[in-house]
């Protein structure tokens, strides 16, 4: 991209950069290409790095196949996006220069001129080159919502307002609404940028900034686009009041349907009015056509969009609101009742019984057996005082199961004995025992979900201590996968692994991610910024 601002003055008098010669533009230029270069390359190498040891992550716990897919999604999106962006960008920054070029009236030398015009046009690039990668990065970060899209079935029910099928609100209006606030982020990074882009041209030819036709006519037709993808947005906004959370029940309520819904047609209509006179300002009524079409949707967005509902549902709808909403309650009901598929229930009587005695009783004594005692909190507080063991253990969650003890199928409430680095105390916080000593947690403790001890009202445990024992054998009590948020741990290595029963521990289980290579070790080292990863054994 070039722009030429011939200099008219054969001596120029004023302010003047010296010694800008042809080689010193040529060498800055070719600094900033390898300064760009190395920017673009590292950032791709960063990339590279992530994706790769999260394909050897996702491929350990079997799920490359669906890290591979999304990954391909993004690249799409990213390359699709980043494309479109650059492409818009560079289209309308070209019409910019071509529409702005003139004779500078400057006081400057040609050497001057030739800096200050490739500073515009690096300026350019830059905006180009980071606008076009956030587009990309952002359609990159909705991959769910166009592999929902791609993949979208119908559910069969439509809603009750506008006869839509389900799916249409769940899938396809989010990828139409991020497509359209996409679009519209394009169309004012373009407008703006053309604005400060114009502005900065005038000023090099010293001139004072004004829109000419050709100028005013760029400007309209985008403008001109942003009110129609604005428009865009109030019809998706009509359609979205259907899962509104607002109002008494989920969805769309008697003010959505009655205020809302007309509001946003007008303001569809006022867009649409306001992108056809911005693309005939540059025959009508110019800059000022805009402006005005621009404020008259301004003051529509602040009257009828926000203050309207508001004052209808204040003085239509609260004086009297079961009224106003019951149609839209039995809406909500009923699509709560399909959701959980509640309307397919069976109704059948079971009839009760009415004399309950000791017979009774004794014939259902596993049900009486099992009814649940213990509270979950604080069961859990009680297993952290009386089974954590060592500082560095403890008991995140509680987790209820049934097992066959003596026979009897017994209700038990269980929790893992999970590692937590962070409780080690002060001198042994260091690299080697948090990534290579301390690696797991260890076995669980169990008891019955409505038995305690007599005296102290303790839970009677059938698992408990360390060495694990108890009633249930367990012969691998070592937990390396668990519930606690703990960071990364290295193991197999020439460290041994603290053992809390005293034997000699490494682990011989299949998961985790191999670190055999040099490459895979200089990987993950840079992924946790963790240079020990490479030098370690």
């Amino acid at each position: 991209m070039s722009y030429d601002l011939p200099n008219d003055s054969d001596e120029p008098e004023g302010p003047n950069l010296p010694g800008i010669t042809d080689f010193v533009l040529r060498r800055v230029r070719n600094g900033c290409i390898i300064a760009v270069g190395l920017l673009f390359g590292f950032l791709i190498l960063w990339w590279l790095r992530t994706v790769y040891t999260d394909l050897l992550w996702y491929g350990e716990l079997g799920y490359r196949d669906v890290f591979t897919k999304i990954l391909v999604m993004k690249l799409w999106l990213f390359i699709g996006g980043t494309v479109v962006t650059a492409l818009a960008l560079i289209v309308n920054f070209y019409f910019t220069f071509r529409f702005s070029r003139g004779p500078s009236t400057l006081p400057v030398t040609d050497e001057t001129m030739r800096l200050l015009r490739a500073l515009l046009v690096a300026a350019v690039i830059i905006t180009v080159l980071t606008a076009a990668p956030v587009f990309g990065s952002a359609a990159a970060g909705r991959w769910e919502v166009f592999l929902l899209f791609l993949n979208k079935v119908s559910f069969g029910v439509p809603d009750a307002e506008f006869g839509q099928d389900l799916s249409f609100f769940i899938v396809t209006l989010r990828m139409l609404h991020f497509v359209q606030s996409w679009v519209m982020g394009i169309l004012i990074t373009s407008v703006v940028m053309s604005l400060l882009l114009y502005a900065g041209i005038y000023g090099l030819r010293g001139l004072n900034f004004f829109l000419a036709p050709r100028m005013l006519k760029h400007i309209g037709i985008l403008g001109g686009l942003l009110m129609v993808s604005i428009a865009a947005g109030h019809v998706l906004a009509i359609y979205e009041l259907v899962v509104s959370p607002g109002g008494l029940v989920a969805g769309a309520g008697y003010t959505d349907i009655h205020a809302r819904i007309p509001v946003l047609w007008l303001m569809t209509v006022i867009a649409a009015l306001g992108a056809g006179a911005f693309f005939v300002s540059n025959r009508f009524g110019g800059l000022r056509l805009m402006v005005g079409a621009f404020s008259l949707w301004i003051i529509m967005v602040l009257l009828a969009n926000l203050a309207f509902p508001a004052l209808f549902q204040r003085f239509q709808v609260d004086p009297n609101e079961f009224e106003r909403e019951q149609v839209y309650i039995e809406r909500n009901i009923e699509a709560t009742r399909v959701a959980y598929q509640l309307d397919q229930i069976e109704v059948v009587a079971l009839p009760a019984v009415r004399d309950i005695d000791a017979s009774v009783i004794a014939d259902n004594l596993a049900v009486i057996e099992n009814i649940r005692l213990w509270d979950v909190e604080p069961l859990r507080d009680a297993y952290n005082q009386l089974q954590f063991m060592e500082l560095y253990y403890h008991f995140l969650n509680m987790d209820s199961d049934r097992y066959v003890l003596d026979g009897r199928l017994r209700q038990v409430l269980l929790a893992a004995r999970e590692l937590d680095p962070d409780s080690l105390p002060a001198d042994a916080q260091n690299w080697v025992n948090r990534r290579l000593q301390y690696t797991h947690g260890y076995g669980v403790a169990m008891s019955p979900a409505t038995g305690f001890t007599p005296e102290e009202g303790r839970p009677e445990f059938f698992i408990q201590d360390i060495p694990i024992r108890g009633e249930i054998p367990i012969l691998r009590p070592e937990l390396y996968y668990g519930e606690s948020p703990a960071t990364f741990a290295i193991v197999n290595s020439t460290a041994p692994e603290i053992d809390p029963s005293g034997g000699d521990l490494h682990y011989d289980g299949p998961g985790g991610v191999d670190l055999g290579s040099t490459f895979r070790r200089l990987a993950y080292a840079w992924q946790f910024a963790d240079i020990n990863i490479l030098l370690s054994d």
